[in-house]
């Protein structure tokens, strides 16, 4: 193994370029939804306009305009889902395929530290994450920054002072998102440890039943399972609790 190991992200972005076709289509895609979706706010306010002035003649053309709007919107959104779905699917397959040969070529003592379970978990559990990041929160982060951005030269351009005044927002919500990272973060990990664990003893109940029967100690292997499961329950009832607690301050 390398002395200077690349961090974890760069890793998974080396996956995402291979896919560099849907991936420059989720990213077309997401600028475009973006448009789109102050576009019709932008449009309404238009109408709003129409009705103060009682110019209902050029009213029904705002009104197709919204809704074309909204068809297309709803293209968009469908093929960026779909093409950014497909794109994770794709780059979880290499990974898992990655892992197993990897494990393949792994000494004895390797399988000496690590437990079983841990080992399922990242070919499993954990590349199902990668591939919920990559197809859903990375997208729908980057579609959030997009309009942000887009509304925010808007502000600017239509009066400076309101922009200035709403901007001062920002850095409450880095810092309150901040805080909800530096404690939920450690959970998740204890999360992703007690998982593996579980998993773990399950692997050793199904193929060493047999033993365990003929030793009696089901019980006991229940009762460690049960722990697991309690100690999985309770860290996310934690983590519910500290966002229960972090986003509604968000708005």
């Amino acid at each position: 193994m390398s002395s200077n190991p690349k961090h974890p992200l760069k890793r998974i972005f080396g996956y995402v370029v291979q896919e560099k076709k849907l991936l420059l289509g989720t990213l077309t895609l997401i600028v475009i939804g973006a448009f789109l979706n102050i576009a019709t706010p932008l449009i309404v306010g238009r109408i709003t306009d129409i009705m103060i002035i009682k110019a209902v003649s050029e009213l029904w053309v705002y009104a197709l305009a919204i809704i074309a709007l909204t068809i297309s919107s709803g293209i968009v959104s469908f093929l960026r889902e779909y093409l950014s779905g497909l794109m994770s699917q794709k780059v979880v397959y290499r990974i898992r395929i990655s892992i197993y040969k990897h494990l393949q070529d792994l000494s004895y003592s390797f399988y000496d530290r690590f437990d079983v379970g841990q080992i399922i978990s990242r070919v499993s559990r954990d590349a199902e994450i990668i591939g919920s990041l990559l197809g859903f929160a990375i997208p729908n982060i980057l579609f959030s920054i997009t309009i942000l951005a887009i509304v925010s030269i808007i502000l600017l351009m239509i009066n400076l002072r309101l922009a200035l005044i709403a901007f001062t927002i920002i850095p409450f919500v880095s810092l309150v998102s901040f805080s909800f990272n530096r404690f939920v973060r450690p959970l998740f990990e204890r999360n992703w440890s007690v998982i593996s664990s579980m998993s773990n003893i399950v692997q050793e109940t199904v193929s060493g039943f047999k033993i365990l029967k003929a030793l009696g100690i089901e019980d006991e292997i229940f009762r460690r399972f049960e722990r697991k499961n309690i100690e999985v329950y309770n860290i996310g009832m934690k983590t519910t609790f500290l966002s229960s607690l972090t986003w509604p301050s968000l708005g």
